[in-house]
């Protein structure tokens, strides 16, 4: 997720390469998300685990899940 990036705009702002929702279940204490490439012809897969996310991001959004 860190590697390379483009940008657009004189201002060169930067466009992410893969773009995500996270959906959080607070009767289950559960968190996943839907992963998606930032891309035309991406598709919609499967979510993925709040652990993938972690891996994904390197950000832990709920340290307390």
């Amino acid at each position: 997720m860190f590697g390379t990036h483009s940008t657009i705009g004189s201002d060169n702002i930067w466009v992410p390469q893969h773009l995500f929702k996270s959906v959080y279940d607070p009767s289950m204490n559960r968190l996943w998300a839907h992963w998606l490439d930032n891309s035309d012809d991406a598709k919609v897969c499967k979510p993925i685990s709040y652990a993938e996310l972690i891996r994904h991001t390197r950000i832990q959004f709920l340290p307390d899940l």
